[in-house]
C-alpha cells in the first residue's frame, strides 16, 4: 500500500505544480490583458489574444521544464506543436468566454477568471496525454514520472 500511497503523493505534487504554473501564466496574461486594454486602450479581443500568448509562453516553459520534465522522448518540436495546438482551442474559447461574458455586462477581468477557471481541469486533463507524450502514448494515460521509473 506505500506504493499506492507513494503514487498518490506524485500525482498531487503534480496537480499543485500544474497548479501554480497555471497561476503563474495567468498572472502573466492577466496583468498583460489589464496593461493592454486599460491601460493601453487596445481593443478587447487583441488585447485578449496577445496577453494569452505571452502568458502561454511562460506556462509553457514551466509546464515542460517543472512539471512534467521527463515525459518523453518526443521531439521539442512535436510538444510546442501540441502545445500550440491545444492553446489555439483554449485561445478561442478563453476570446468566446470572455468576449461573451462582457456582452452580458461582466467585468471582462472576472469574464476571464471564469474562462482561466472553467479550462483549468480540462487542460490538466488533456496536457500529460496530449501534449507533453509522445504519438505511441497519447492513446493511454501516461505514468507520472515516479511511477514509470519504478516500474522499469
Amino acid at each position: 500500500m506505500a506504493g499506492g500511497r507513494g503514487a498518490l503523493r506524485t500525482r498531487v505534487q503534480r496537480l499543485i505544480r500544474f497548479g501554480f504554473a497555471g497561476c503563474v501564466g495567468f498572472a502573466v496574461d492577466f496583468g498583460g490583458l489589464i496593461a493592454l486594454h486599460s491601460g493601453l486602450g487596445i481593443p478587447l479581443v487583441p488585447s485578449t489574444l496577445v496577453a494569452y500568448a505571452v502568458g502561454a509562453g511562460v506556462h509553457y516553459s514551466l509546464l515542460r521544464y517543472w512539471v512534467f520534465p521527463h515525459r518523453s522522448t518526443d521531439s521539442e518540436v512535436g510538444k510546442v506543436a501540441r502545445y500550440l495546438l491545444l492553446g489555439a482551442l483554449n485561445a478561442l474559447a478563453t476570446v468566446i468566454i470572455v468576449s461573451g461574458l462582457a456582452s452580458l455586462g461582466v467585468d471582462y477581468r472576472l469574464a476571464k477568471a471564469v474562462a482561466v477557471i472553467t479550462l483549468f481541469f480540462t487542460n490538466y486533463v488533456l496536457t500529460p496525454r496530449f501534449v507533453m507524450t509522445s504519438p505511441r502514448r497519447r492513446a493511454a494515460a501516461p505514468a507520472t514520472d515516479a511511477i514509470s521509473r519504478s516500474t522499469r
